[in-house]
């Protein structure tokens, strides 16, 4: 394994441990009050800019993998910051039998 490799994991290693917290809040409150939306949609503009980077200059795959994966929690974050200060504590469904 070279030395860039092992950054790469290592890189995405910490940015997984660093949403999951988040993640697990939002699923957990059901709450985005205390989220700066600002800020998750530049983390989504940043990753989105730095796969476009990594795949036109690299063409290295585990290096395209590891970058979608931070945009795709990036946007996880994103996606549900927006839906929980939309419906604060979740949506309730209504299935009728």
């Amino acid at each position: 394994m070279s030395m860039d490799h092992a950054l790469l994991i290592i890189y995405t290693i910490g940015s997984i441990a660093s949403f999951l917290p988040q993640i697990i809040k939002l699923i957990r409150t059901k709450s985005a009050d205390d989220f700066s939306l600002l800020a998750w949609v530049l983390f989504v503009v940043t990753s989105g800019t730095w796969c476009l980077y990594v795949w036109l200059y690299t063409q290295d795959a585990g290096a395209i993998f590891m970058s979608l994966l931070d945009a795709a929690l990036n946007i996880t974050v994103l996606i549900q910051s927006i839906y929980y200060q939309k419906y604060p504590g979740g949506r309730k469904h209504n299935i009728r039998g």
